[in-house]
C-alpha cells in the first residue's frame, strides 16, 4: 500500500450486502485527491469569509442586509438620513472621547506609580522619569479639539466651543469632546 493511500471495500460478485465480509476485497485509493478537494472547499470557504468580512468594513449596514435577505436600493444619502459632515463630526467626538480616555488613564498609572497628580501640563506623560512614558504621544485633535492636564483635572477644550473640566463633555448642552465642529 502506498504512503498516503487509503482503502476502501468493494463489493465482488459473489457477495452481496452492506457490511464487508465474504465476496469482499479491499481496493487502494488514492487520497490525493481527496486532499486536493479538502484544501480547494477551505479555501473556497475562507474567501467567502474574507469577501463577507471586506464588505462589512466597507459598508455595514449593506452587508447585513444581504446576509438577512433584505432588499438594499444604492440611494445617494445613508439610508440612517446622516449626512457625511454628520458621521465625520461622530468619528471626532469618538477619537476626542477615546483620547480623554487614554489620558485619564495616563493620569491613573501616574497616581499608581507615585502616589500623587501627575505635575500640570503635558511633559510627565511623555517622559521616562518616574516609571513614564505613561503614552507615547500626547494627544493633539488635530485642530478639532485639545485635551490639557492643569495639575488637578483634564480639560477638554473644543475649537470654537465651550470647555469641559473634568470630563469628557454632556451632550446637551454640548461641551467638551460634544461641542466638536
Amino acid at each position: 500500500m502506498k504512503h498516503g493511500a487509503s482503502v476502501t471495500c468493494e463489493a465482488s460478485e459473489r457477495g452481496s450486502g452492506d457490511a464487508p465480509g465474504p465476496g469482499w476485497r479491499y481496493a487502494e485509493v488514492d487520497s490525493a485527491g481527496v486532499s486536493l478537494v479538502g484544501m480547494l472547499v477551505s479555501l473556497i470557504i475562507l474567501g467567502i469569509l474574507a469577501y463577507v468580512a471586506v464588505n462589512f468594513l466597507v459598508s455595514p449596514s449593506a452587508t447585513v442586509a444581504v446576509l438577512t435577505g433584505t432588499s438594499t436600493t444604492p440611494s445617494a444619502t445613508p439610508t440612517t438620513g446622516q449626512t457625511l459632515s454628520s458621521v465625520l463630526r461622530l468619528a471626532v467626538v469618538t477619537a476626542c472621547r477615546a483620547d480623554f480616555t487614554s489620558v485619564e488613564t495616563a493620569i491613573s498609572d501616574y497616581r499608581a506609580v507615585s502616589a500623587t497628580n501627575p505635575p500640570s501640563g503635558t511633559a510627565w506623560a511623555t517622559a521616562t522619569l518616574g516609571g513614564g512614558p505613561f503614552l507615547q504621544s500626547w494627544p493633539t485633535g488635530n485642530g478639532a479639539y485639545a485635551i490639557g492636564w492643569n495639575g488637578a483635572n483634564v480639560v477638554v477644550t473644543p475649537r470654537g466651543g465651550v470647555a469641559s473640566v473634568g470630563n469628557v463633555g454632556t451632550p446637551t448642552p454640548p461641551t467638551g469632546c460634544y461641542a466638536v465642529h
